[in-house]
């Protein structure tokens, strides 16, 4: 294929090239490439020029570099530099002959007075300003005497405290206000009117209703992010007869008028019977305080079903998308996407012109959704989303349908007992959840009766988390009662809150697990961490345990079992041959109880984790289960975190690292000092199973960690070393940060 040299190129080809570079791009690289590309652009005459407000100064250079009549738009912008006095008397006597398109910035109001007296063209037919004022009524007559003077086709104004009497095209209004502000009147070329973040005060609006005069041909108007009521918009701007194109981007802190496909049928049937083209975007904001006051679901679908009425879908092919954004607790109607800055993708429940399902979808409010080719959903991650009743409601009415997701969470949420219930609802109709994660939400006992019903006839859930949930004994009591003949669920969390007391099941709820494992043959998992149960508990858990053959973890961490309670499971577990976890941590279990533990992992043949952290374990409980662990050959990880381990106890678990053939995981903790980080030193030049050790929160220093640095060199079956000094000068010493340098498994 032959290759076409761009100076080739039709000139007119190259100045429609040169229509997408910017200034800077166009005089000072393509120009001077060659002399052929520099008689080109010599010869453009759509130059884009962009200048601060404080640098106009360079403005005469300019003008030496190009000819003013090759620029048709002209920017001008503000960096809030220090006022300073700038040549405004340059734009006076530089001529842009041929000026299109002026665009201020944030100019100051002396800034923008001066420019706008100054300029000295006659071809200009679009201006856009952007104040950077509230007194709007001071400069307004600058404005208006050049919106006269030049005679515009197209104006755009951000930022304004809009007065009725200041944009002023009204035939009601009287007396010298009318003789001196009808401004738009005079206007005969204006077709097209750009506002955005104008603020229209009603204590101005004439009661009486207002009508343009003929002699106003608009043809366009765009509104963005424009405060008005129902009343201010038809003053303003209806009838217009000549208008074709309508584009409104509106945010509101409620569900008004704008939301209403009914208002603007009737609007546009009488007052715009021309129009062809209707954009928009509304948006509404739960507020954090007033979120679900007085906003009926059933309103909301009723608002969908107004744009899908013979007037948008046949008569004037406007299709409008409704969407509920999860994060940000947003209501979206629209015709057509916001280009908006940020472009993050976001989870949202849609309904579209073409049916009456929710749709679960992920995008950006700048694209419209293809269902076709959109993202398959199969997680919906909403955890910490400040999801209440309403967003429940629209994730529910999205599930009744949904084919494709089988993992819902939304951890960390407010659904509260009425939002747990429209999320049950869904869950009897759908059939392709297993993992439902409802942790902190406030559901409590009355909630968890909604769940129950569900479950009863959902056959597909198998994960459910309701840690921190505010459940009693009353709660558990229902779920026992499900889980006694349900065949599909395989992990239950209950876990509660160590800081709520009204969170904990307690003994009397374990009780009610306890009788339901005896009877269930599905339940593999059982979380029921922190929640204040004691030995009688441990007890009935215990008993369930001799009997059960299915249940493979119970997590008791942080309970009151105390000694008691870990001999009753450690009677338990001689005998059961199906737990593979099970965590006591934090559970106040003194010697004896420790010493009936050890005597269990003598026998038990199927225990592989088992976590006694933080408990009353010192020198001596270490001996007797370093004794046990010699003799145990399934145990693979064991946490003695957290508890009062010192020299010697070390010693006796380092010597038992060298026999024993199967433990891969050890945490120590936090007596260890350097003696006994050395005998630790010694077993990992002989053990070769150990893959991660840890010894955090120890005492020993510099000596100690250099005896375990060097047995690293020694053993190539471990795979990570931690070790977390007590001592903070330890921890931050320059020589600690050179040893765990040397080896990449050192954390």
């Amino acid at each position: 294929m032959e290759q076409i040299s761009l100076i080739n190129l039709p000139t007119e080809i190259i100045h429609h090239i040169l229509d997408y570079c910017d200034t800077k791009t166009i005089l000072l690289n393509i120009r001077c490439v060659c002399k052929t590309l520099n008689d080109i652009v010599n010869n453009y005459d759509r130059i884009p020029l962009i200048i601060d407000i404080n640098s106009m100064n360079n403005l005469e250079d300019i003008s030496h570099t190009i000819q003013l009549e090759q620029v048709t738009s002209l920017t001008i912008t503000n960096n809030i530099r220090p006022e300073e006095k700038l040549p405004f008397s340059l734009l006076d006597s530089l001529k842009f002959t041929r000026l299109r398109s002026l665009t201020i910035e944030r100019a100051r109001d002396e800034q923008l007075k001066y420019l706008l007296r100054s300029l000295n063209t006659n071809s200009l037919i679009s201006l856009s300003i952007e104040l950077n004022t509230h007194k709007f009524n001071q400069i307004w007559p600058t404005i208006s005497d050049a919106l006269i003077r030049w005679n515009l086709r197209a104006f755009s104004v951000n930022n304004t405290y809009l007065m009725k009497d200041r944009i002023l095209w009204s035939s009601s209004m009287h007396g010298s206000d009318r003789k001196k502000y009808l401004v738009l009147q005079k206007l005969q070329n204006l077709q097209t009117l750009v506002m955005q973040k104008c603020i229209i005060d009603e204590k101005i609006i004439p009661k009486r209703s207002c009508k343009f005069e003929s002699n106003l041909m608009f043809k366009c108007i765009i509104l963005i992010n424009c405060i008005f009521t129902c009343q201010h918009f038809e003053r303003l701007f209806f009838p217009i007869s000549s208008l074709r194109h309508l584009k409104l981007i509106c945010e509101s802190d409620e569900l008004n008028f704008i939301f209403h496909g009914s208002y603007w049928e009737r609007i546009i049937s009488t007052n715009l019977p021309h129009i062809d083209r209707f954009e928009f975007f509304f948006s509404y904001h739960q507020n954090l305080f007033k979120r679900d006051k007085n906003i009926d679901f059933d309103q909301l679908q009723s608002l969908i079903d107004e744009f899908r009425t013979p007037f948008w879908l046949d008569e004037k092919h406007w299709f409008a998308t409704y969407i509920y954004n999860f994060q940000a607790n947003m209501i979206c109607l629209y015709t057509t996407p916001i280009i908006t800055k940020n472009d993050q993708t976001s989870l949202r429940c849609e309904v579209s012109w073409t049916d009456e399902t929710f749709h679960l979808t992920k995008g950006s409010l700048n694209r419209l959704t293809d269902y076709d080719t959109n993202e398959t959903l199969t997680t919906l991650n909403l955890s910490n989303s400040s999801i209440v009743a309403m967003g429940a409601q629209h994730i529910a009415a999205a599930l009744k349908t949904d084919k494709t997701i089988t993992s819902l969470n939304l951890n960390f949420n407010d659904l509260g007992k009425c939002g747990l219930e429209y999320i049950a609802n869904a869950m009897r109709i759908n059939e392709t959840i297993i993992t439902l994660n409802l942790r902190h939400n406030f559901i409590q006992d009355e909630g968890i009766q909604h769940l129950i019903r569900a479950l009863k006839t959902n056959k597909k859930i198998k994960h459910l988390d309701l840690e921190w949930n505010k459940i009693s004994h009353v709660g558990s009591q229902y779920l026992a009662d499900m889980l006694t003949n349900n065949t599909t669920l395989i992990t239950l969390n209950l876990g509660g809150d160590e800081h709520l007391i009204e969170n904990r099941i307690g003994d009397v709820g374990a009780q009610h697990l306890a009788d339901m494992l005896t009877n269930n043959t599905t339940l593999t998992t059982l979380y029921l961490m922190r929640n204040q149960i004691g030995d009688h508990g441990a007890e009935c858990l215990a008993d369930a345990l001799k009997i059960n053959s299915t249940l493979t973890t119970l997590d008791l961490f942080w309970s009151d079992i105390g000694s008691l309670g870990a001999q009753q499971l450690a009677a338990a577990l001689e005998k059961n041959s199906t737990l593979l976890t099970l965590d006591l941590g934090y559970s106040r279990i003194e010697p004896i109880g420790i010493q009936h533990l050890g005597a269990m992992l003598k026998k038990n043949k199927t225990l592989t984790n088992l976590n006694l952290e933080c408990n009353k374990i010192e020198d001596n409980e270490a001996k007797y289960l370093a004794a046990s662990l010699i003799e145990n050959s399934t145990l693979i990880s064991l946490n003695l975190g957290y508890n009062q381990i010192g020299d010697v106890g070390a010693e006796h678990l380092a010597n038992m690292l060298t026999k024993n053939k199967t433990l891969t995981a050890l945490h120590l903790g936090r007596q260890i000092g350097d003696v006994g980080a050395q005998h630790l030193a010694v077993a990992l030049r002989n053990n070769s199973r150990l893959t991660t050790l840890i010894v955090e929160s120890n005492t020993f220093g510099i000596i100690g960690t250099q005896d375990l640095v060097d047995a690293l060199r020694h053993n190539s079956t471990l795979e990570e070393l931690y070790m977390f000094y007590r001592n903070e000068n330890l921890r931050d010493s320059t020589i600690q940060k050179q040893m765990i340098a040397q080896d990449h498994r050192i954390k």
